[in-house]
């Protein structure tokens, strides 16, 4: 199962992805993603009966598929610049997918990328290819996404646990090296606690840094039947040092 299957029955909460979410996109969770599937619907022009309303099943230039990103993208915009624009061990708007290529395969990481060439998902990630501080679980898929200069612009990851408890200690390791690398948050919702996210179905703590040119979000949410699944997301907003 690719990774935006897997988020659409397994988590229901990464917004970047942009595949796969229509119907996640008329529950209250999904709200916010309802803006850009009307737009990427525009862009690609997913207006016939039976087609992807997301425009998928056609093929479209490198230049259209990162305008189409921009213009999904330019909501989760904040108005100071950003220190740096970590995504995993890359850096956003600097790391170019040959780099991303040699770091899966000295580490073992199996890729593909059917979804086009300007995406590339690989999965089974271990914790050593990750940065020390955010290894908890390792990660199950990685998506990543690449602008016509082969810069990589979007980074979404899933991982998964059945203990809420190890569920909440990556997220809160990932919110604190985000944390370490660009200051206090833009915003935090939920409460990242075992207790909170045992309490019910889609319980979700999620925690956002917003910046005129760079977005990161990383989310714990209960998926029922045993299962807490930690996300990811990284986007270049703008050009710019």
């Amino acid at each position: 199962m690719v990774l935006w299957q897997r988020l659409l029955v397994g988590s229901g909460i990464a917004l970047s992805l942009l595949m796969g979410l229509v119907g996640f996109a008329h529950t209250q969770p999904g709200r916010p993603l309802r803006p850009m599937l009307v737009a990427l619907q525009q862009v690609t022009g997913g207006k016939s009966r039976g087609a992807c309303p997301l425009g998928y099943d056609r093929s479209h230039s490198p230049a259209e598929v990162e305008a189409a990103r921009r213009r999904l993208v330019a909501e989760l915009k904040g108005t100071a610049p950003s220190p740096q624009r970590p995504a995993l061990v890359f850096s956003l708007g600097q790391t170019i997918r040959s780099e991303v290529e040699a770091w899966a395969r000295d580490h073992g990481v199996p890729c593909h990328g059917r979804q086009g060439p300007q995406r590339l998902v690989c999965a089974a990630v271990p914790g050593e290819a990750l940065p020390v501080a955010i290894r908890a679980l390792g990660v199950e898929e990685v998506y990543f996404q690449f602008d016509p200069a082969q810069r990589l612009v979007s980074v979404g990851t899933i991982r998964a646990s059945e203990e809420a408890s190890a569920a909440v200690e990556a997220q809160e390791a990932i919110v604190a090296e985000l944390r370490r690398q660009l200051g206090d948050p833009s915003s935090h919702q939920g409460e990242a606690s075992a207790t909170y996210l045992q309490g019910g179905l889609l319980r979700q703590a999620r925690t956002e840094f917003r910046f005129s040119d760079y977005y990161a979000t990383s989310s714990v949410t209960t998926m029922g039947t045993g299962r807490y699944v930690v996300s990811e997301r990284y986007e270049l907003l703008a050009d710019g040092s």
